[in-house]
């Protein structure tokens, strides 16, 4: 592991920031996949992610902290005290899970999370400043090969929401109606790193739109 600097740009922003990952994965990710400034609603755009299986993948996921690079929001901001993946001055950014659910009503669905992926990121966690703006993380996600599928979350999107995936088909088999619901935001902490843009390597994405289902 050694120190870069990494040098983020969306259509919207660019920003350097200094991260601690791997030469070999030192901006491995070039499909744009979706960013803020992304058309909306965005149930009309949800993108999905297209693996094979017995393959690797790479998801940058480029976050901007709540303070956005703002000295006196950063020192007000009383999360710090309590927020749960701070440990010891360090946010701890975490692999993702491939999730599907099976819903019996509209009100009880049942989440299962598959085994069939091996998933890692880089950093996997980084100690905040009050002058950091931006970040980026990279996952790297594994697909095993029982993994044919349509899950309905995966890589961080917008706000809480997970991306769908599907693994094992291209881009004209994957339906809106592949999938058990619409992303949908779980109850979730206040954000101190919120996801605006993300880019990929390794795989594909697709366009889904849930209003014509």
């Amino acid at each position: 592991m050694t120190t870069t600097t990494t040098l983020v740009t969306t259509r919207d922003v660019t920003q350097t920031s200094t991260v601690t990952i791997a030469p070999a994965l030192y901006q491995p990710c070039i499909a744009e996949v979706w960013n803020a400034s992304f058309p909306t609603p965005y149930m009309q755009h949800v993108p999905v992610l297209l693996m094979r299986p017995n393959s690797t993948g790479y998801v940058c996921v480029t976050y901007q902290t709540g303070w956005q690079g703002n000295q006196s929001l950063y020192r007000a901001d009383s999360m710090f005290n309590s927020y749960p993946l701070l440990v010891n001055g360090s946010y701890q950014f975490y692999p993702f899970s491939a999730v599907s659910y099976k819903c019996t009503t509209n009100l009880l669905c049942i989440q299962t999370i598959s085994n069939s992926f091996r998933v890692s990121v880089l950093p996997d966690s980084i100690r905040p400043s009050a002058s950091m703006n931006y970040v980026t993380v990279v996952y790297v996600v594994t697909a095993l090969s029982n993994s044919t599928g349509f899950y309905d979350e995966s890589a961080p999107w917008v706000g809480c929401l997970g991306m769908p995936m599907a693994v094992g088909y291209t881009m004209s088999q994957v339906n809106a109606s592949d999938f058990t619901q619409p992303p949908r935001a779980p109850g979730c902490f206040a954000q101190l790193f919120i996801p605006v843009a993300e880019r990929t390597t390794g795989m594909n994405v697709t366009y889904i739109d849930w209003t014509r289902q």
